[in-house]
């Protein structure tokens, strides 16, 4: 695993531009007090000027034109005829040459460093994830969504944030875990609860009074106002935990936002779903279509638990899901969820997405480890179905999750059209 340091050696640099800055600053309020020093000495100036000829006027209607009443009563000064402003305007331009003189000694050792910072970032969102608009997404509500995010991702590099991923059933969860422990402590069991794994020191459990006093029911999700004394709880146990869903996940209620969580998701094709192993309810053990199971998959196609199976865990209502009537109001909250969710991966290129992953969080995945750990490669989904009438009529029960997965890949860390 490689080491925190993204991000490190920012704050001396920073600071040396901040001395500069200041010392710029303070430069130019001595260069205005000089100037209104030297203004106000030539006013002063003007107005003794203006004295000694009243009173040089006065002293000839009286009669008295002695060489001495020409002079000022200070000793320091000249004779009336030749006083100006002349000296004094001298005296300013040479004291102002010496003040930017001395500013420029001063401010030319930093300045190359305004042109060599370099703050080692993680990388930005834009190369993570291009985040396309739609009509109901403002550009300011984009930005902001992005400096939460990349806010999460650095926290995790530095060690204080947790990873936590939203796993649908059949969406990859057990791969995810295994490469995730390799590179951290996770919960034993499928990265979720404890396990055998968790008797060592490398993956430990917090102990029955530990959890007794934390209030939080084992591992699962946290209220919006409990989710940053959650990150607290867990953090110093795992690096990385996962939660599974099967039916409405009730996720909404999380505060995503917090900065020291990540989020993430895999999601999948709905129709490929349909046909992974391990099926919903009573169709748990059915294997793929052939011509002897199709009224089998007929039943399991209108079966409640199949039903827009990924929408309705990450919906905001528990009945908004009712096959081919789903509402739009229902994927549209689903949409609303998974943008607030770190990352998103797409399981169609789960390998290249995963190798993504880890150079956003800087750590060590590889395409080849990870492909090592996945399950085979299919026909094409159209032709497992063996049935062109039942293949579209799941398409068109399942509308709303296919729409949310075609939505999702657009945001996916890797978007897998592209490659």
């Amino acid at each position: 695993r490689r080491g925190y340091d993204r991000g490190d050696g920012r704050s001396d640099i920073q600071n040396r531009v901040s001395i500069q800055s200041n010392m710029q600053s303070q430069t130019t309020i001595g260069l205005r007090r000089t100037t209104s020093e030297a203004e106000a000495e030539e006013v002063d100036a003007d107005e003794e000027l203006e004295e000694q000829q009243t009173l040089i006027g006065k002293r000839q209607a009286n009669g008295n034109t002695t060489p001495h009443a020409a002079l000022t009563s200070s000793s320091c000064k000249e004779p009336i005829a030749n006083q100006s402003s002349w000296p004094h305007r001298i005296l300013y331009f040479l004291s102002t040459l010496a003040v930017v003189g001395i500013a420029v000694s001063i401010i030319s050792p930093f300045s190359p460093l305004v042109i060599s910072i370099d703050t080692k970032d993680p990388p930005s969102m834009d190369s993570i994830s291009p985040y396309p608009l739609d009509e109901r997404t403002t550009v300011l509500e984009v930005e902001a969504n992005k400096d939460v995010k990349q806010q999460q991702i650095s926290n995790y590099v530095k060690g204080t944030a947790i990873i936590r991923n939203i796993h649908i059933t059949h969406h990859a969860g057990t791969s995810l875990c295994n490469q995730m422990s390799k590179l951290g402590p996770t919960p034993g069991f499928v990265c979720m609860w404890k396990g055998k794994r968790n008797a060592t020191l490398d993956h430990p459990w917090p102990s029955e009074e530990a959890l007794a006093n934390s209030h939080f029911i084992g591992n699962k999700n946290p209220s919006y106002n409990d989710t940053a004394a959650w990150v607290k709880f867990w953090r110093p146990y795992f690096h990385f935990t996962s939660i599974e869903y099967r039916s409405f996940g009730n996720l909404h209620k999380t505060n995503w936002e917090y900065e020291n969580l990540v989020s993430m998701i895999v999601m999948k094709d709905p129709l490929d779903r349909f046909l992974s192993a391990g099926k919903c309810g009573s169709f748990h053990t059915l294997p793929d279509p052939t011509e002897d199971t199709q009224d089998l998959y007929w039943g399991y196609a209108n079966s409640v638990c199949a039903d827009n199976y990924a929408l309705r865990g990450l919906t905001n209502e528990s009945h908004c899901v009712h096959g081919e009537d789903t509402s739009v109001a229902c994927l549209e909250s689903a949409k609303k969820l998974l943008s607030r969710f770190t990352l998103i991966l797409d399981g169609a290129c789960l390998s290249d997405s995963m190798v993504a992953l880890g150079d956003a969080l800087n750590l060590t995945i590889t395409k080849e480890g990870f492909e090592n750990g996945l399950h085979k490669v299919r026909q094409p989904t159209r032709d497992r179905f063996g049935n062109d009438t039942l293949y579209e009529y799941v398409k068109r029960r399942f509308r709303q999750d296919i729409e949310l997965y075609e939505w999702s890949k657009e945001r996916s860390i890797v978007v897998c059209n592209d490659l």
